[in-house]
């Protein structure tokens, strides 16, 4: 019960699109709802193309959508264009589109990124900014030329962006999906088809690589940390070294190892935000009742207690026991991540 409690916010698994399909609509209704209507009423209009200023200077040969208009999202449109890659963003979750490009055109056309002074990466430390060559929320738009697609999303959004991108897929695209949990791999399963998958490259990236805040949505985010040390899934196995070439460049990557063997499922099985987030909450909340007001706005992890500690090591501890027994079974998944 334990472990169920610490996966169900990030691992959404089903082995039927109608039970998929009924899950997220229920418990994430106004995102499905708004996302899927955005997606049907789409047309060429909703297309920003960032002409007012010029596109900052292309010197490498890949070309990178970002899908998604989140925290990292705003990180990756600063972070990719200053190193000369061509990027562009499909963001069709409601106005995002709108909203990132106009913040954008307000300050010459410039996504910034302030960086924490101890991220000690040359030349990406402190205020780094990058322009998008494009914006849309009409998948069309982007998707097809994109080399790689990095989709920094949440598990409950898999199923509509990969509906959304679906039909604009080709052969040797990359989808680098971060953090990578959350059954990646079966929603594309079933909605991209064995044949169109079996033609693309699947990477699972862990961890997430900002511990980021949007601090004017369209125009600024900072960065507390840019991560330097990741493990991957892929899909399909012979294309790891193309994805750890990828994530060595673009994310100044020290290490890029595999997850375990280096499976999507092996992805799965590392949590570690389901770990320690349900952990802090519960021992935070669980005598709480209605009507109680919390006397401070509590510290995540500078307050954490020894009794959260000790829940979040029972909780890393049971998933290590399903990692061993599915091992047993024939399943190779390794024991998982001891957070400690």
């Amino acid at each position: 019960m334990r472990l169920l409690l610490a996966l169900i916010p990030h691992i959404i698994v089903s082995t039927t699109h109608s039970f998929r399909t009924t899950f997220v609509r229920r418990h994430y209704s106004t995102f499905y709802q708004a996302h899927s209507n955005n997606n049907k009423k789409t047309t060429k209009t909703s297309t920003i193309v960032m002409m007012s200023a010029a596109a900052t200077t292309t010197t490498k040969s890949l070309k990178i959508c970002i899908a998604g208009g989140g925290n990292a999202a705003h990180a990756l449109a600063a972070l990719l264009p200053s190193q000369g890659y061509e990027t562009t963003m499909f963001a069709p979750f409601q106005d995002q589109a709108q909203q990132i490009a106009e913040g954008m055109a307000s300050q010459d056309g410039y996504m910034i990124a302030d960086f924490a002074s101890h991220n000690n990466i040359p030349k990406y430390s402190g205020r780094i900014q990058g322009r998008l060559t494009k914006i849309s929320k009409d998948a069309a738009d982007v998707i097809p030329d994109a080399d790689v697609i990095f989709m920094p999303l949440p598990s409950f959004a898999y199923p509509s962006m990969l509906e959304s991108i679906q039909p604009h897929l080709r052969p040797n695209q990359i989808l680098c999906v971060t953090p990578g949990q959350g059954g990646f791999d079966w929603f594309a399963k079933q909605i991209l088809g064995d044949e169109l998958l079996s033609k693309i490259v699947i990477c699972g990236l862990m961890p997430m690589p900002f511990n980021c805040r949007i601090e004017t949505f369209g125009k600024c985010v900072k960065v507390q940390e840019l991560k330097r040390n990741y493990s991957i899934g892929v899909l399909p196995s012979s294309a790891f070294d193309r994805c750890k070439d990828l994530l060595t460049d673009t994310l100044h990557a020290k290490s890029v190892e595999p997850a375990g063997g280096g499976t999507m499922l092996e992805c799965t099985m590392w949590p570690i935000n389901a770990i320690i987030h349900p952990a802090r909450l519960y021992t935070l909340l669980n005598d709480w009742k209605p009507g109680d007001v919390l006397k401070d706005n509590p510290l995540f992890y500078e307050d954490f207690t020894p009794e959260a500690a000790d829940m979040m090591d029972q909780l890393n501890r049971d998933l290590m026991a399903v990692g061993k027994g599915l091992s047993a079974a024939g399943i190779p998944v390794g024991e998982g991540p001891h957070i400690f």
